[in-house]
């Protein structure tokens, strides 16, 4: 199973997540960067702005989300995020 494939899980297994300050920058930074446009809101491009942002904090790639910074699971999580209805129903605006 590839990275992007372990952050596209169903909703009947959630993996073990490491939380943090780091991951929150990551995230914001993702998010804010869709919404302004200067990121396309595919797996494919937030994976692989999530790892240039995770190594410009100095943190290594983890390949395990409970280990640390997993950049398919961060983008998988955004991508998620964007899409909740609340979220999408003001995007427009």
């Amino acid at each position: 199973m590839s990275d992007i494939e372990s952050a596209q899980l169903s909703t009947d297994t959630t993996p073990d997540i490491q939380g943090g300050r780091e991951r929150g920058i990551v995230l914001h930074k993702l998010i804010e960067e869709v919404l302004t446009g200067e990121t396309e809101e595919t797996v494919t491009a937030l994976t692989a702005r999530a790892e240039t942002l995770i190594h410009a904090l100095g943190q290594p790639v983890a390949h395990d989300p409970a280990s640390g910074l997993m950049p398919a699971e961060l983008a998988g999580c955004v991508t998620r995020a964007l899409a909740a209805p609340e979220v999408a129903e003001l995007r427009p605006a």
